[in-house]
């Protein structure tokens, strides 16, 4: 049973955090940038994050 308990813990806390991270993309009337995090640019051939 505490097995269980465990997988649902670690489950739920991985979906909030997604939750969140979602959440942190939505507009509310300024800029953010969160709202391109989530963005990758080739940089001589290698993909990676834009930084703002």
């Amino acid at each position: 049973m505490s097995d269980l308990a465990a997988d649902v813990k670690k489950r739920m806390t991985s979906t909030v955090e997604s939750f969140k991270q979602e959440l942190a993309r939505v507009r509310t009337g300024r800029a953010s940038t969160a709202l391109i995090s989530h963005i990758k640019v080739a940089y001589y051939g290698n993909p990676t994050r834009t930084l703002a």
